[in-house]
């Protein structure tokens, strides 16, 4: 199916992005030290061996520093500076920090963020920004240890109430580069909420969308918001 959703703007639209869209999902990104990341991205990796855990965020984190931003990030970031944050909801289980790059003014980030490490003990306490290596962090100001502000796998996703609110308040929901799990969920909550659900072809597609588009997401998405933004409002 092509464009046929994206040649009418929408009032309000939320797009969630995943590894689809990241640095982690790129070619040479799915390993580390001889393991598996999708083994060492993990809730029991971390409590049996964290400081591997540490030294591959490491590496992501300088990977990340020096990574730009691609032209699905530009265009996220463009359309929601032309419609607003409010209207325009960004959200991604990336923890790179493209579509801050991209200069995006607002993402929910539902994984968290390699930039940042928070309390061990109260994850509500502040968080502290890191730029490089995260060997010498200290403590929490309550005296508890610094953790990555990572979502590790067997952890929940951060910000899910806020997402799902702008779910139901779009016109248009976008999903592109998801886990078929998170894929799955945006779908029955766009349906739920009777919101056009849009999903690129291979990343994020599954039953409940109401539309696919054959594109690579990385080429999709920018015609889609050009489109959208060349196009009169709904």
């Amino acid at each position: 199916m092509g464009m046929s959703s994206g040649r009418r703007t929408p009032k309000r639209v939320a797009v969630i992005t995943g590894a689809g869209l990241s640095l982690e999902g790129r070619p040479g990104h799915d390993t580390f030290a001889g393991e598996r990341v999708r083994d060492i991205a993990t809730r029991r990796k971390w409590h049996s061996d964290p400081c591997f855990v540490r030294r591959w965020l490491d590496e992501l984190r300088i990977r990340c520093a020096v990574a730009l931003p691609g032209p699905a990030h530009e265009a996220l970031a463009s359309l929601q500076r032309a419609m607003g944050a409010r209207s325009c909801v960004l959200a991604t289980t990336a923890t790179d920090g493209l579509l801050q790059k991209a200069s995006a003014e607002a993402v929910l980030e539902l994984r968290g963020t390699v930039f940042q490490a928070r309390c061990d003990a109260v994850p509500d306490h502040p968080r502290l920004q890191i730029s490089a290596f995260e060997a010498k962090l200290p403590p929490c100001a309550c005296g508890s240890d610094l953790r990555p502000d990572v979502v590790l796998a067997g952890e929940p996703l951060l910000q899910i109430e806020r997402l799902e609110a702008a779910i139901e308040a779009a016109d248009v929901v976008v999903a592109a580069g998801l886990d078929p799990t998170i894929a799955a969920w945006i779908a029955r909550t766009a349906r739920a909420a009777k919101t056009h659900a849009i999903a690129f072809v291979g990343e994020g597609w599954g039953p409940g969308f109401d539309e696919r588009l054959d594109l690579p997401a990385e080429v999709g998405i920018p015609e889609l918001v050009g489109n959208w933004l060349g196009a009169p409002a709904r």
